[in-house]
């Protein structure tokens, strides 16, 4: 009769084994997803500090099956070099116990390089000291863990920290990009802009700045609605991220308005180049609810030395405002 029984509780058992494997595969592509997420589909690589070839192997094949490309140091100088040769390291785990420099010590010397919204840490040690855990919170660490420890635990401190590393980027972006278009914000603009426009006065680079105005804004409001309107500027929003290049600031002012920073832009093509812009937006009419709105747009360009960004973007604004006074939907440049 024993025996009877055994067969279906060894069943149960199985399904709980089973449940439970699936339970850790869902836990780890959860941990790789947001891995994922936060290198924007790249790779995302961890570096793991600890003396021990045994131990540094069952971290790096962890770290692996969560998604990471893991790279390893023997001690902490070595930690440090590899962080100096490989900046795209967003998660550092370390041991305590290493020879030439030890955990604490590596992380003061990381943290006074890479932020905490740059580079994660989790401190390790299997010395059973209640005080090690302060001492690596003090350093700089994000997080400790007592060796041994088990995959779950360590699975569970990996997410969490990556989690919050997404979050206080995702905050900070959030600072300096307009939330209706996704450009860069106004605050951005002047805060980046003013080390370009540095960088120009000492005739390290060349600058550009152009004033972009959507034409008789508060029509297509008062005439579609202010959803509509949102529509128009997202469009145009999108035409200006297209043209410019990264090394380019393309912010949105408030409202219709925009301003572009453009780096080393050859002044003599400039006119041309912005009688372009004007035609990608005008023959991009705007779909709304089964409408069509039809968008035009008036550009001031300054590309004359100035002593300060602010003098260089007032010129612009003023040939704006040339720009609107001579009809709308054309370019106001002075080269």
């Amino acid at each position: 009769m024993a025996r009877n029984h055994d067969v279906p509780g060894r069943r149960a058992i199985h399904a709980i084994q089973a449940r439970e494997s699936e339970q850790e595969t869902e836990a780890a592509d959860a941990v790789a997803g947001l891995v994922r997420q936060l290198a924007g589909g790249r790779k995302t690589t961890a570096l793991v500090g600890d003396d021990s070839p045994s131990s540094r192997m069952v971290l790096m094949r962890q770290l692996a099956q969560y998604g990471y490309a893991v790279l390893q140091a023997q001690d902490g100088i070595a930690a440090l070099e590899m962080l100096e040769k490989h900046p795209e390291v967003c998660l550092m785990v370390t041991d305590y116990s290493m020879p030439r420099m030890d955990g604490f010590e590596l992380v003061r010397h990381a943290r006074a390089r890479w932020p905490r919204d740059r580079l994660a840490i989790i401190g390790l040690s299997a010395t059973g000291d209640a005080a090690l855990t302060t001492r690596f919170l003090q350093s700089g660490a994000n997080d400790f863990l007592p060796k041994p420890f088990v995959e779950e635990e360590f699975r569970c401190r990996v997410q969490q920290n990556v989690e919050m590393l997404e979050y206080v980027r995702a905050l900070r972006e959030a600072a300096v990009r307009d939330f209706l278009t996704g450009l860069r914000n106004r605050r951005y603009f002047f805060d980046a802009g003013a080390r370009m426009h540095a960088s120009a006065r000492r005739g390290q680079i060349q600058l550009l700045a152009a004033m972009v105005d959507i034409d008789h804004f508060k029509r297509i409001n008062d005439t579609w609605g202010h959803d509509a309107g949102d529509a128009v500027i997202r469009q145009v929003a999108a035409v200006l991220r297209e043209r410019f290049r990264e090394t380019d600031i393309v912010a949105r002012f408030g409202g219709e308005e925009f301003c572009v920073l453009a780096v080393n832009f050859d002044h003599h093509a400039a006119q041309p180049a912005f009688d372009e812009l004007l035609g990608r937006i005008e023959t991009a009419p705007v779909e709304f609810e089964g409408q069509r709105i039809p968008v035009t747009a008036s550009i001031g360009v300054s590309a004359l030395p100035h002593e300060s960004l602010e003098s260089l973007v007032s010129h612009a604004d003023e040939l704006l405002y040339a720009a609107k006074q001579s009809g709308r939907n054309r370019v106001a440049l002075a080269a």
